[in-house]
């Protein structure tokens, strides 16, 4: 069988893998040796028995990385019982070599008692390996880029709301250990002493090594009923694009659940245009 586990002469193999299928989507951040080791497989959730690799020719061809879901927000205790597939990456021609990671990896979960597992897809040969495994679409999501020519202007809703933009600290072990390796930042509003709104974000400055500039990615944005549609939503992301652009990014995108109208109004007007989707996809075991 050329699927193995993963140890550390497969490193160097797998960041290329990686790089290559990144390539040709803006919102992967290029990963190198010591990204890999000190980030991703340090986490937690992480163990070498939860990362296969196919090997081909003495080399590795594709690998695919999983885990399983935090029990709380309080600590990092694994329900076994809900897995989510990380990363499945190798040649958009190699659908037989992730046949093969798939098939390792759902006998290795039945083993564990797990009783369904998820996977986040933005290439089309991954969602097709997908579906060949028995997976099928449980959401899509369209991602939306925008290019920061000048410093973005933050437009002041009529109702007098402060925005309060800071470094965003988690509490907890499980959160921490999900953003390792990455600056979490959050804008808030704030109205009459109460909070209404907030937009988590993260700049990305692994992209300049790659090309030439950095970048911004937000990762969520609420909004209180009472205050919707009161250009809340548009302060946020207004300060939000400003601080990243403080902080040299040039590119920035987000990605919005496809029933959201509301969040693709706001993003067009400030600019975002869709450019691809992404689908979750997941199967029960």
């Amino acid at each position: 069988m050329p699927v193995v586990t993963y140890g550390p002469k497969h490193v160097e193999a797998i960041v290329t893998l990686y790089n290559a299928t990144a390539a040709g989507l803006p919102y992967c951040c290029p990963m190198d040796v010591a990204w890999f080791t000190e980030v991703i497989a340090a986490k937690h959730g992480v163990a070498p028995e939860h990362l296969w690799v196919y090997e081909e020719d003495g080399g590795a061809v594709g690998y695919l990385q999983c885990s399983f879901v935090s029990r709380s927000r309080d600590e990092v205790a694994f329900d076994r019982r809900v897995a989510g597939i990380d990363a499945l990456c190798l040649a958009p021609d190699r659908l037989d070599v992730a046949a093969a990671l798939l098939e390792r990896t759902i006998a290795y979960l039945r083993g564990q008692g797990t009783r369904e597992v998820g996977c986040v897809s933005g290439a089309y040969h991954q969602r097709l390996a997908l579906e060949r495994a028995g997976f099928y679409l449980q959401q899509a999501s369209h991602m939306w880029l925008t290019e920061l020519d000048e410093a973005p202007t933050v437009a002041q809703p009529a109702r007098p709301v402060e925005c309060r933009v800071a470094a965003r600290e988690f509490a907890s072990l499980a959160e921490r250990d999900s953003w390792r390796g990455i600056e979490a930042r959050e804008a808030t509003a704030w109205l009459d002493g109460r909070q209404v709104g907030a937009c988590l974000y993260s700049p990305l400055p692994c992209y300049q090594r790659q090309r030439g500039y950095a970048a911004g990615a937000i990762g969520a944005l609420s909004v209180s009923g009472d205050v919707q549609q009161g250009g809340v939503a548009t302060l946020l992301v207004g300060a939000t694009l400003r601080d990243l652009w403080d902080a040299g990014a040039r590119q920035a995108w987000v990605a919005t659940q496809a029933f959201h109208v509301a969040a693709h109004g706001t993003y067009t007007r400030l600019g975002f245009r869709r450019f691809a989707e992404i689908y979750v996809m997941g199967r029960e075991l």
